[in-house]
């Protein structure tokens, strides 16, 4: 064998490395890429996430829009709850809630109270079933609400509307634990049990804890 043969055999072995680091980083890799309605050219759009006792928002990335696009990518461990807010002149057009995951996902922001669009992975598809169940039970409430802040009522209708407020409470922490076990192990079953845990009880907890220890990223 030739000393230029030897010699190009390390390059060969050093560029196979590099594309299987390459391959390994791109396995939780994502892209958001979509369209902000009142934004243009130069205008930011922000990754954020809620930090602090008082739910502030606060920007984990940015992106420029160009030609009237905005694009992001990069890693990410898991499923999260994040926040897409787009910036004209120091001002949000909109706060738009998505799924991060690996893979594509696609956004059309809306500007203001317009609805917002976006496509993403298996685990966001999950969510939207998620959140359309806790909506449904939610959307109950909201009358028994009217009635107990209502001081003009009775003391006996204002204590009936609390037992079916509380009766439906009961009844969303149930669907939100049938919906976690019915998905475990999964990355989404972990992002919703971290946000709803200090509402279950101990027996429910240890339940869905011992059903979370195998988990696995959603195929």
């Amino acid at each position: 064998m030739s000393f230029k043969k030897l010699k190009f055999m390390p390059m060969l072995v050093i560029a196979a490395v590099m594309a299987l680091a390459c391959e390994q980083k791109s396995e939780n890799s994502f892209t958001i890429s979509g369209t902000a309605d009142g934004t243009v050219d130069g205008d930011t759009v922000y990754i954020c996430e809620i930090r602090g006792n008082y739910f502030d928002l606060v920007p984990t990335d940015t992106a420029v829009v160009k030609d009237g696009r905005f694009e992001f990518s990069g890693e990410c461990e898991g499923v999260s709850m994040r926040w897409l807010m787009p910036v004209h002149e120091g001002v949000p057009t909109t706060v738009t809630p998505f799924i991060l995951e690996k893979g594509e996902i696609k956004a059309e922001l809306g500007r203001g109270e317009e609805k917002s669009n976006i496509e993403g992975g298996p685990n966001s598809k999950l969510y939207a079933e998620f959140e359309k169940g806790t909506s449904e039970i939610g959307q109950q409430t909201h009358e028994h609400w009217r009635v107990y802040s209502d001081s003009t009522k009775s003391v006996t209708e204002r204590e009936t509307a609390q037992a079916k407020i509380d009766s439906l409470n009961g009844e969303m922490l149930n669907y939100s634990k049938k919906f976690i076990l019915d998905h475990a192990p999964s990355d989404i079953s972990n992002m919703i049990y971290s946000f709803s845990s200090h509402f279950l009880s101990e027996e429910d907890k240890q339940e869905i804890e011992k059903a979370l220890e195998l988990n696995q990223p959603l195929k």
